[in-house]
Order: structure tokens, then C-alpha cells, then sequence
């Protein structure tokens, strides 16, 4: 049973890892299968919005989506992070899963009809603050709680 604690602890280290990977999968995707990715449900959720009667752009729809979606990404990194940081009881490597974003955005730049984009990286930061927040609330709430 120690063996299996042991390994259980690095658990959330390694789907970081992976799920750095898939983030660099996404990048490493051409413009048109990116848009293509986005836009089916961008237009789905434009359909939907216009049934319920709110007259919004399918542009403005898609931005949001693509957006959201950064930022999605990266506050699922944010949450494995912090994670990781608890179950190893190491801080001292959060910083560098900033460089994440850097890397991704760098990573476009060589993408057929993709781009680095500084605003991006800023939604994917935002992403990983409110990941790493939100694990923190998460864990401080969940220890009182088991205090009381």
C-alpha cells in the first residue's frame, strides 16, 4: 500500500505534463482545422443564441469561443499545477509553468496560418491565476470544512 502512495503522489505532476502536451497538440494544428474545430461550435452556440432572441454576431460568438477556450486551457493547467505543487509539497516550480503559455504561442508562430499573439498569452496567464486560485479556495474551504 506505501508503494501505491508513493506513486499516487505523482499522479497529478504527470497529467500536467500531459496535459501540456495536449495543449502543444492544439497548437501544433493547422489555422483551418483550428477554425474548423471552433467554428462548430461557434456555430452552434450562435444558433442558439439567436433562438432564445439575442441578436450577437457569429464573429462575436466565435471570439468568445476561441477565447474562452484559451482561457479554459490554461485554467485546467492552472488547477494541475497547483495540484502537483500540493501533492509533491514543492512551490518552487510553479513559476515555470508560466513559460507554458510563452512556449505555446511561440510554438503557432511556425503553424501554417497561425500566429503569435501577446494577447493571447495574457488569456492563457489569466488562465493558470484562476486555476491556481481557484485550487487554493478550493483546498482552503475543503480544510476548514473538515475541521469543523
Amino acid at each position: 500500500m506505501t508503494q501505491l502512495k508513493k506513486y499516487a503522489k505523482y499522479t497529478s505532476l504527470i497529467l500536467t505534463f500531459v496535459w501540456i502536451g495536449v495543449i502543444f497538440s492544439f497548437s501544433l494544428q493547422n489555422g483551418s482545422l483550428s477554425s474548423l474545430q471552433s467554428g462548430f461550435f461557434s456555430t452552434r452556440i450562435h444558433q442558439f443564441l439567436l433562438s432564445m432572441g439575442m441578436n450577437i454576431s457569429k464573429s462575436t460568438v466565435s471570439f468568445i469561443i476561441r477565447k474562452g477556450a484559451h482561457f479554459t486551457e490554461f485554467f485546467i493547467l492552472g488547477c494541475l499545477s497547483a495540484k502537483s505543487t500540493l501533492d509533491l509539497n514543492s512551490r518552487r516550480y510553479l513559476p515555470l509553468i508560466f513559460l507554458v503559455p510563452i512556449m505555446d504561442e511561440f510554438i503557432q508562430s511556425f503553424v501554417p496560418d497561425r500566429a503569435m499573439s501577446i494577447y493571447d498569452m495574457g488569456i492563457d496567464a489569466s488562465g493558470i491565476i484562476f486555476g491556481l486560485l481557484f485550487v487554493k479556495l478550493l483546498t482552503s474551504f475543503l480544510t476548514k470544512k473538515a475541521k469543523l
